[in-house]
This record gives structure tokens, C-alpha cells and sequence, in this order.
């Protein structure tokens, strides 16, 4: 949720939805979800891909991974959430997380560790730490073939009033 006007403009330029889409798409069933990604509602695209990951098709990363890389931080978090339990693969979630964080989402920095079913331990940290790089180089090459952009992301979110 925003906090001021500043950060709800952030959250919209991001690819997050807004109390009344979250209250409709994350009720809608699936087919409902594809109905709005055929008339193109990239948060509709977001969540379906998220319970496609979480129903075990890992393709649906790379789609999040994409959406990332179009500029949605929402997909990013949905990834990276959804990585983070611990049957999953937390190292990978912690450097979407991160990921999320260098583009912009400086919050996510803060309630980072609430989010695992277990603990990483420190050499797990650097592990997600070199992948977070290797995966924000991935997305910067991919951002640039989708959108025609050279330069890294860079949208902090505001924080406060």
C-alpha cells in the first residue's frame, strides 16, 4: 500500500495493482485471469503466471522474469515470493528480491527476511548475492531487446510523505 501520492505513482509505473484490482484479480479464477491478459492487463498476466509457478510450471519464471524486465516490480515480488519457501529454491527468491530492490523497491529491503520458511545461512546470502548480479545483467539484456532501452533501470521508490 502507498503511503503518499508520490509512492502510489511509483507502484503504478511499476506494475502494481490497485486495491480495487487487487480485490478483483486475485478473486478471479484462471479463466477469468486469461480473459484479461487477452485484452492485455499485464497485472492479470503477473498473477496467473504466479499460480502457474506455484502449481509447479517453472516456465512460468522466465515469464515473470520477462515481465520484469518489461518494468513490472509486481511480477518480480510474485517470483520472488513464491521462491523463497523452502521447498522452492530461496537462494533464487532472495536474488529476485534483490533484484526488485537494486531496480528501485528499497522496501523490500527491510521485510527481506520475513519472507523465508527458514533462514538462509550467510554462504546461501552470497550465493543469492552473485546470482541477484548475474540476474539483473540477464534482465538489463533483456530489457534492452524488448524495449529498446541501454540504460540500467534506476526508479526509487518513495518512502514516506
Amino acid at each position: 500500500m502507498a503511503t503518499s501520492v508520490e509512492e502510489q505513482r511509483w507502484l503504478d509505473r511499476n506494475g502494481y495493482p490497485n486495491e480495487l484490482q487487487w480485490a478483483v484479480l486475485g478473486a478471479a479464477s484462471d479463466e477469468q485471469l486469461r480473459a484479461a491478459v487477452a485484452a492485455s492487463d499485464s497485472v492479470a498476466k503477473a498473477l496467473l503466471d504466479h499460480r502457474r509457478l506455484i502449481q509447479g510450471d517453472t516456465a512460468a519464471i522466465d515469464d515473470l522474469l520477462t515481465a520484469g524486465a518489461r518494468g513490472s516490480g509486481f511480477a518480480l515480488e510474485l517470483l520472488s515470493s513464491s521462491l523463497v519457501r523452502k521447498d522452492q529454491d530461496p537462494v533464487m527468491g532472495y536474488a529476485v528480491s534483490r533484484v526488485a530492490e537494486m531496480r528501485g523497491n528499497l522496501r523490500l529491503a527491510g521485510g527481506r527476511d520475513i519472507m523465508f520458511d527458514t533462514p538462509l545461512i550467510q554462504m546461501q546470502r552470497l550465493e543469492g548475492e552473485d546470482e541477484a548480479l548475474e540476474l539483473y545483467r540477464r534482465l538489463l539484456r533483456l530489457q534492452r531487446s524488448l524495449r529498446g532501452e541501454s540504460s540500467p533501470p534506476s526508479d526509487p521508490r518513495p518512502i514516506g510523505d
